[in-house]
């Protein structure tokens, strides 16, 4: 399935998705937080996907309605883990 041959590049695409500025003007205790959120929203988008693979036409399901989200998601993290380390 077409769909399926992208699955994993979804680690060097993440990146992609999330504003590389968004973070430089937070200060550790913005950071801390926000890494929490994105985490959860992470974890909570991963929980979505994997139940709509148990489905009839799940994986189709799963890469169209949340997918994107997930890796829009993964990237912010990505860009705030970095800010993060330079704090």
């Amino acid at each position: 399935f077409a769909l399926s041959g992208c699955a994993g590049m979804s680690e060097t695409i993440a990146p992609a998705f999330a504003d590389p500025a968004k973070y430089e003007l937070y200060d550790c205790k913005q950071l801390e937080a926000e890494r929490k959120a994105l985490a959860k929203k992470t974890a909570d988008l991963q929980k979505l996907m994997d139940k709509a693979e148990t489905g009839a036409g799940g994986a189709v399901v799963s890469e169209l309605a949340y997918r994107n989200d997930y890796l829009a998601v993964r990237g912010q993290a990505q860009m705030a883990e970095d800010a993060w380390r330079r704090n």
